[in-house]
């Protein structure tokens, strides 16, 4: 169906690749029915304009370094509202709007109480800041395998170790986003594209490859990477659906935000077809009249995570309560994509096969 529009935000260390990898990924994503906008990264942008980003946010003047943050903002929602009216006026094609980097990497910029400050100057809140997009490619800087370098963009200024450390703080700052996918560093370039290419085309296929396990028991949250962890609370509602497939709706809560959306899934397994949008509170009130009362809702805190450079979601169900268990999940890009399980959790088995650990399963109680 044409007229659909997918913001994706490209983020990573210096020396990514992000930039350079646009271009194969807008050649792939361009059948007769899709068209691709690419935006500028604004430092990059900043430096051709003749203005000096680095130096502009150094020094030992916070304000400065918020209110350069802010314009570096403003000036990113702006570009990209031109993108998403530039798309909306051809509603034949859809449309992919590739925008590189994002406003919640402030985050890794600027010291925590700059953070609240710059959020409060613009009434801005943090979650709605790193759910701008619709999914998040972070590439792992060349920093990470010895081919890290300089000399291809005159506005970086890290060194070998400080690109690794920023780009894990630019990392951290985008989890807790659902559709957050991680490309790994790669000593062959054209890998790397690929990976970014099959990552991206995943997430646009309408098909959710997902594994999920059983863990034996909870986790330990004091243990890295959980440290880092941030989380959601979702109550998941099923609705009646005469075709061979699954309604549901949740309500999803992170911080002071909260959203809503309604799901259909297909087939049942590791791969399941799969339709997801986002839905105003008015329209998810209106569906829940159409809900099954033969289920229950499920009601569960998501927790999100890195580790070994895949982006997990481990659920603590708690309602209902008799099928209160934590469930480790997984989406790849690839079905036949290898897996090591992050060694800090006890996982009792694998259940991506087995129905009467579905969620659907689990609303029967």
């Amino acid at each position: 169906m044409s007229g659909q529009i997918m913001v994706v935000e490209l983020t990573g260390g210096p020396g990514s690749g992000k930039t350079s990898a646009v271009e194969a990924m807008a050649a792939a994503l361009m059948p007769d029915t899709r068209r691709v906008i690419a935006l500028p990264e604004m430092a990059t942008l900043w430096h051709e304009a003749g203005i000096d980003y680095g130096a502009m946010v150094a020094g030992s003047n916070p304000q400065r370094r918020i209110g350069v943050q802010s314009v570096w903002h403003r000036v990113w929602f702006s570009v990209l509202d031109a993108a998403v009216h530039q798309a909306k006026l051809m509603p034949e094609y859809d449309w992919v709007i590739l925008a590189d980097r994002g406003p919640i990497e402030c985050q890794a910029y600027l010291p925590p109480d700059e953070f609240q400050q710059f959020l409060r100057q613009n009434g801005w809140r943090e979650e709605d800041l790193r759910h701008q997009s619709d999914a998040v490619l972070h590439f792992r800087s060349a920093a990470f395998n010895g081919s890290y370098t300089t000399g291809n963009n005159p506005a970086r200024r890290e060194d070998a170790a400080g690109a690794r450390d920023l780009d894990q703080l630019l990392l951290d700052c985008r989890v807790g986003h659902p559709k957050l996918r991680i490309i790994p560093a790669t000593r062959i370039f054209a890998d790397k594209e690929a990976a970014a290419v099959r990552a991206l085309s995943a997430l646009m296929s309408g098909t959710e490859v997902e594994r999920r396990f059983l863990l034996r028991r909870p986790p330990d949250f004091s243990l890295p990477p959980l440290t880092k962890s941030r989380c959601a609370d979702i109550r998941q509602t099923y609705l009646y659906d005469s075709s061979s497939g699954q309604s549901r709706i949740r309500r999803l809560t992170s911080g002071n935000r909260t959203w809503y959306t309604w799901t259909r899934k297909q087939g049942s397994g590791l791969v399941r077809a799969e339709e997801e949008v986002t839905i105003t509170l008015e329209q998810y009130q209106r569906l829940m009249a159409c809900r099954d009362n033969g289920r229950q809702a499920v009601v569960k805190r998501r927790h999100y995570f890195v580790d070994a450079n895949r982006y997990y979601e481990l659920d603590e169900v708690m309602e209902p309560a008799a099928r209160a268990c934590w469930l480790l999940e997984l989406e790849l890009d690839d079905p036949a994509d290898n897996l090591s399980l992050p060694p800090f959790l006890e996982v009792d088995r694998e259940v991506t096969d087995t129905p009467h650990y579905s969620n659907s399963a689990i609303a029967c109680g």
